[in-house]
């Protein structure tokens, strides 16, 4: 194999396996860890790269928490045993 397209297939891998950390990064975040425990777990110093890269998801926390105030607040959303049957 040439040595070009031995770079090119390496280039690919290597766009790939970025690909995977920016998913894992955006799972993370959007699953509500931390953003210093996903910075840590990346292996960033601190949380302004993700907050760099993955603003999208930092832009809307706040709507999301106050989303889940306001579920918290209603009497019996977070009980099963509350829940009302289905007819």
């Amino acid at each position: 194999m040439p040595l070009q397209q031995s770079s090119d297939a390496l280039d690919l891998i290597c766009d790939r396996v970025h690909s995977l950390r920016h998913y894992y990064g955006s799972r993370l975040l959007y699953a509500g860890v931390p953003g210093n425990d996903g910075a840590d777990w990346m292996g960033h110093s601190s949380t302004d790269v993700l907050r760099e890269h993955y603003h999208y998801i930092f832009e809307g926390a706040e709507q999301r928490g106050r989303a889940a105030i306001a579920t918290m607040l209603t009497p019996g959303a977070d009980d099963p045993t509350e829940a009302t049957e289905v007819a």
